[in-house]
């Protein structure tokens, strides 16, 4: 489609943004992230306005959204209803496979009680938020579950500290007496990393809060293996 301006003059017509390829933060000193499943074509992510001071990415593809939720971890997950390319609760129950700890809500543009009812039964959604009646819930909301997130973390925390210290060391001292004055390799550490998340996750830990906590827990870990007689 050709487009003129006031004048009859034409004009170049400017491509949308593909806001699947871009994470955007709102400041530097954003603390916690989400990820963000939207319809296709967009300007720009409408969820912006309503999650001022989080990291935000959004995704428009069933690829993209479970690639990002395996490789990255969010703090919470909000997808929007209706996405045009897929239904919400089926993205939520294939995030909730990969990721069974993190937040999920649902964003509603046009809701009915049913469909309210159908997603928080689903039992992969934690929250469903509506356009129409509280979208200016949806930060509150959020940062609720977040918050609920963060708690259940140092429960796992303190349930699964000792299990993932032990392994860890366990790990730790068999290579040292491989190679003695050799620090462990970095696919060692990812390797170590990855085993302890899972522990982690088992004990109701989320990903986002886990990496967080990592540094410390491989510390704790070093320094147990360095004590004489460990």
């Amino acid at each position: 489609m050709v487009m003129r301006d006031f004048r009859g003059v034409r004009v170049a017509r400017k491509r949308a943004p593909d806001v699947s390829r871009t994470q955007i933060a709102p400041d530097r000193a954003a603390v916690h992230s989400a990820l963000c499943v939207v319809p296709k074509r967009l300007r720009s992510n409408p969820l912006r306005p309503l999650l001022p001071g989080y990291a935000l990415a959004a995704v428009e593809s069933w690829a993209a959204a479970l690639r990002l939720a395996r490789h990255t971890p969010y703090d919470v997950y909000i997808v929007c209803s209706p996405l045009g390319w897929s239904e919400p609760i089926e993205i939520c129950r294939r995030i909730r496979n990969v990721d069974p700890q993190t937040p999920i809500v649902v964003f509603a543009s046009d809701v009915t009680l049913a469909e309210r009812r159908a997603a928080l039964a689903s039992g992969c959604v934690q929250a469903f938020v509506a356009r129409s009646d509280d979208a200016h819930n949806l930060g509150g909301t959020v940062g609720q579950l977040v918050m609920l997130a963060e708690l259940r973390s140092m429960d796992a925390m303190k349930r699964g500290i000792q299990a993932m210290e032990e392994h860890i060391g366990q790990r730790l001292a068999r290579l040292q007496r491989r190679a003695p004055k050799a620090p462990p390799a970095a696919r060692t550490q990812t390797r170590l990393k990855v085993e302890a998340c899972r522990i982690f996750g088992a004990a109701g830990g989320s990903r986002a809060n886990f990496e967080r906590l990592w540094p410390s827990i491989y510390e704790s870990a070093l320094k147990r293996v360095r004590k004489p007689g460990a």
